[in-house]
């Protein structure tokens, strides 16, 4: 295993190769949570339509632009938009960061 190759090659102390191994156990995991979640996200577009006059009664990740919460009785959840969807353009417009989605 990786964890007895480096205790052999490494000269590594015993706490920091189990700290690496436990690291890289939890990077895989994490990496196939987040590709099963791209493979669920891409695997379909779906158009809401929303007064963009109004507050739209979500919650973006700035970085990503992944829909984190719908306010109960706004918008965006009267248009059926679901928790972990990604916006990809605002009136046609493809956006790519959050200032763009709400300009």
């Amino acid at each position: 295993t990786l964890r007895e190759t480096l205790k052999e090659n490494a000269g590594l102390a015993p706490k920091v190769i189990d700290a690496l191994c436990d690291a890289l156990i939890q990077y895989d995991k994490v990496q196939a949570a987040l590709n099963e979640f791209d493979s669920l996200s891409m695997s379909e577009e779906t158009s809401f339509q929303m007064n963009l006059g109004l507050p739209m009664g979500l919650r973006l990740d700035d970085d990503t632009l992944v829909v984190l919460s719908v306010e109960a009785g706004g918008q965006a959840e009267a248009s059926g938009v679901p928790v972990g969807c990604r916006v990809l353009a605002v009136g046609g417009e493809t956006v790519t960061i959050v200032e763009d989605a709400i300009a």
